[in-house]
C-alpha cells in the first residue's frame, strides 16, 4: 500500500506564500492543496508510531513532486514505475476533508511548441505562422462533442507566442489539459487533439507556403 501527497503548488510570482499563524489556525497559500494533505500523512504515521499499531503487509507513506501543471502526476507515476508490487494507493489530496474519492480520472498534459522560420508581417507575407496553428488548434479543440457520462474535459490553459504585430510569429507554445473518467473517451480525444495539430500544421503551410511549421 502507498500513501502519499503531493508537496508542490504552484502560484504566479506575485503570491505571497508567507504561512501566519493565528488563534490555532495557520493560513497561506497553498494551505489546501496539499499542505494539509501532507500534515493528515504526516498525522497517520505518527497515530501509527505513536500507538504501536501493527499491521498486515506495508504500508509505504511519501510525498511526491510533479503534481501540479505539466508534471502531469510524474512523481506519483516514477513511484510506480519502480514499485510495480504495490498493490494499493491512497492520495491524501482534496479541498473537503469529508469527500472520498473511490475512482481516478485519467489525464495528459501537453506543453506544445510550434516553430517556423518567422518574418515581416508584410514583406514576408506568405510565410506560415506558428501562432496561427495555435489559434486553428484552439479553435478545434473547441469544437470537440465531450461526453458527460463519462465525464470528459479538456483545456487550453495558456498560449504564448510572438514578438510585435509587424513579425509574423516564428514561434508558439501551448499547455493543454485533456480529462477523462473513461479510458475510451480520454484516448479518443488524445487522439482527436494529435490529428487537430496535425491538421492545423497542414491547413497553415498551404494558406501560407514560404517556409516550413515543425515541433521540435
Amino acid at each position: 500500500m502507498f500513501v502519499s501527497a503531493h508537496a508542490d503548488s504552484v502560484f504566479a510570482e506575485d503570491v505571497d506564500t508567507t504561512v501566519t499563524h493565528k488563534e490555532g489556525t495557520y493560513y497561506g497559500a497553498g494551505i489546501t492543496d496539499d499542505a494539509r494533505g501532507l500534515a493528515a500523512m504526516l498525522s497517520i504515521v505518527r497515530a501509527f508510531t505513536t500507538n504501536k499499531l501493527s499491521i498486515k503487509g506495508k504500508i509505504i507513506f511519501g510525498a511526491t513532486v510533479g503534481e501540479e501543471g505539466v508534471g502531469d502526476l510524474r512523481g506519483v507515476k516514477a513511484f510506480f514505475d519502480h514499485h510495480t508490487e504495490v498493490d494499493g494507493f491512497i492520495s491524501i489530496d482534496a479541498v473537503s476533508p469529508t469527500e472520498i474519492i473511490y475512482l481516478g480520472t485519467g489525464s495528459y498534459r501537453y506543453e506544445v511548441t510550434i516553430s517556423g522560420p518567422g518574418g515581416h508581417s508584410f514583406g514576408a507575407f506568405g510565410t506560415p505562422s506558428a501562432l496561427h496553428v495555435a489559434a486553428k488548434v484552439a479553435a478545434k479543440l473547441t469544437e470537440y462533442d465531450v461526453t458527460d457520462v463519462p465525464k470528459t474535459t479538456f483545456n487550453i490553459g495558456s498560449i504564448q507566442g510572438g514578438t510585435s504585430p509587424t513579425a509574423i510569429a516564428e514561434f508558439a507554445r501551448m499547455t493543454i489539459d485533456l480529462r477523462s473518467n473513461g479510458n475510451l473517451q480520454l484516448q479518443a480525444i488524445d487522439d482527436y487533439l494529435h490529428q487537430a495539430l496535425a491538421t492545423a500544421i497542414n491547413e497553415e503551410s498551404t494558406r501560407a507556403p514560404l517556409g516550413k511549421l515543425h515541433i521540435p
